[in-house]
Order: structure tokens, then C-alpha cells, then sequence
């Protein structure tokens, strides 16, 4: 087996090489992947019908949430007379379009920088903004895995020239992101790295609670599960049809996740064509290859989280249902000798 020519032409030969490996000694498909290429647009379509639903979703409660606590957030950055937005994993820049429009209204908005690893989110991003603001915001993209990539060089300047005092970086990292990747504790301290003394990190996530633990809206049932594009777009490029595996959606009590992995019902050889020659993956029948992960953490355990990750939270804000939470938090200072 063989993956689709189209497969050479998405991903450069560093992130197939992450793949390969990934794949075979964890035995795991790198989520962030599958927003690549037409996987962009899966996202984009489906953070639409998200945002447009009546009922509870992390896309719908993120932006609820910003708007709700926008009242705190504009007493936060009264003394700056320029803040900067930082938007990490940006994918289609929707849960932010009334905060831009907020702080573009105020006079106050400098500089936006959208930071996502696929090329194609940021043009979607890109072009929302666009639409919704003309040219009233300079969109600046960058192409960025924020597990290991600082970001604190595109800053750089803001802290050289002499406005840097009245200057204020907002960090966003939303949608719950930070529960879907393999070492968070590892990407906050890359996050609280890039930052400066004033910056401000304001992420959302999705909190545990009995009915998270078991729900999954991916417009699939957990009775008779199969895998929306968003998650197998990877899996469809390296030519794996949906015949010869079964989807499993669960909730994994000793590492505390909510999983979606398929199990093979065949043995498969997939052949990577690589520049210093040829690798082969050999799956086995039975084997289990994870798609999708989500920690599920408490109020008090996000809490604990950016502490231990060197960020002081200065304001924990829940949706009415508590399942949801927009954090603020600023780098803890007393660590400093």
C-alpha cells in the first residue's frame, strides 16, 4: 500500500517523517495533520455549524465567554494605550471576530498575528479577516508548531522600541487545543517563553464533567461510530479505506481522555517514499491507531496546570452549564530570582 501522490505534495519531508514515526512507534496519527490541504476546509465548514448551533459547544461557549468577560478584560488592558493579539492554532479566526472588532473599535488594537501549522488555516484565516474588516486589520500569518516553536521573535520589536511600556500582548489559545496535544505542560512553557513581563494568556477549554466525559460532536453516534473528515483526512491520504478498520469513541479512565482510535481489521505494509530511499510501516490486524485525544480536566486542575507551567491565573471565568472556561493568566513573576 502505497499513500496518494497528493500526500508528497501536502507535507514537506519533515512532517512526513513525523508521521512515519509517529505512526510506528506510537502507533498514533499526529492530529494537527488532518487540518492540511481540503482538511482545512473540513475545520472551517465544521467550526461554522459549531458556532451557528443553539446548543453547548466549545465554539459557541468560547465566544460567549469572550464576550461575556469583555467588561474585565478592557479594565485589564485600560492602562496600554496599544495591545497586540496573538492568536494561537487561529484556524478559522471565528471565535475572535467580535473581540478584534472590540478592540479595533476602541483605538486600541496594534498588531494581529495568527500562528497555526497548516498553511491552509491560515489563508482561510486570512481572508475572514479580510472580509469581516476590510483593511482595517494587517494580517500577519505564520506557519508554526507551537508544541516546540517559540514566538517570541515576532515580537521582538515591541519590546526594543520605545512604546514597549504602553504596549501589551494578548496571547490567545482557544477552542480547547491545549487538551488535544500530547505533552500541554511542555507547550505552556514554550507559550510562557515567547511571552513578556505584561502579556496576558487568555485560553478557553472544555472542562470535565459526567456528560463530557462520554460526549462526542462530530456528528457521529457513539453506538455506530465512523470517522468525520476532520479526522481522517490523514488516514484517506495514506490510502486507508474505511473498510478495513472499525472506529471506537471512548472515554480512557486511567489517563483520564476521551479517544477516538480506529482497530484494524487487516494487516497493512505502507510504503513511504522518502528522499534517502524507502520505508515500510507494518500494521498488524488488531492493531490500534489513535486519531483523536482530549484531556478532561476540573476547574481546579486547569488551575493547577498554569501554575505549574509558570502563569499566575488571575481570573477563571465558567459558562452557566460549567462545562466550559475562559482562563487569564499572566507569568508568575515570583519565580523570578
Amino acid at each position: 500500500m502505497v499513500p496518494h501522490d497528493h500526500f508528497y505534495e501536502v507535507y514537506s519531508e519533515s512532517e512526513i517523517l513525523d508521521i512515519v514515526a509517529t505512526l510506528d512507534v506510537r502507533r498514533e496519527v499526529p492530529r494537527a495533520y488532518n487540518y492540511f490541504d481540503d482538511g482545512a476546509h473540513y475545520w472551517d465548514k465544521y467550526a461554522h455549524e459549531l458556532e451557528a448551533q443553539d446548543t453547548p459547544n466549545i465554539m459557541n461557549r468560547t465566544r460567549s465567554l469572550l464576550d461575556a468577560n469583555q467588561g474585565y478584560i478592557d479594565t485589564l488592558i485600560k492602562p496600554f494605550h496599544r495591545v497586540n493579539v496573538i492568536d494561537i492554532g487561529v484556524g478559522n479566526a471565528l471565535p475572535v471576530r467580535s473581540f478584534l472588532g472590540n478592540l479595533l473599535s476602541s483605538g486600541k488594537l496594534g498588531r494581529y498575528l495568527a500562528l497555526d501549522i497548516s498553511p491552509g488555516m491560515l489563508e482561510i484565516a486570512e481572508q475572514n479577516i479580510k472580509s469581516w474588516f476590510d483593511d482595517k486589520i494587517n494580517f500577519e500569518g505564520h506557519k508554526i508548531d507551537i508544541t516546540h516553536e517559540r514566538f517570541g521573535n515576532f515580537l521582538a520589536n515591541e519590546y526594543l522600541n520605545n512604546q514597549s511600556e504602553s504596549t501589551i500582548n494578548l496571547i490567545l489559545f482557544l477552542g480547547g487545543t491545549l487538551g488535544n496535544l500530547r505533552a500541554p505542560a511542555d507547550t505552556l512553557a514554550v507559550i510562557a517563553n515567547s511571552m513578556g513581563r505584561a502579556d496576558m494568556l487568555l485560553m478557553s477549554q472544555k472542562l470535565d464533567s459526567t456528560r463530557t466525559r462520554h460526549y462526542f460532536d462530530f456528528n457521529t453516534s457513539p453506538n455506530n461510530p465512523s470517522l468525520a473528515p476532520i479526522h481522517r483526512f490523514v488516514f484517506d491520504m495514506l490510502n486507508i479505506d474505511e473498510s478495513l478498520y472499525r472506529v471506537e469513541m471512548g472515554f480512557h479512565p486511567e489517563h483520564h481522555a476521551r479517544y477516538i482510535r480506529v482497530h484494524l481489521i487487516v494487516s497493512l505494509q505502507i510504503e513511504f517514499r522518502l528522499a534517502d530511499g524507502i520505508r515500510l510501516i507494518s500494521l498488524e490486524k488488531g492493531d490500534s491507531i489513535l486519531l483523536w485525544y482530549f484531556w478532561q480536566q476540573t476547574l481546579p486542575e486547569v488551575s493547577d496546570q498554569l501554575i505549574k507551567g509558570g502563569f499566575y491565573p488571575i481570573h477563571l471565568s465558567q459558562s452557566p452549564d460549567k462545562e466550559y472556561l475562559l482562563s487569564i493568566a499572566r507569568l508568575d513573576s515570583s519565580l523570578t530570582f
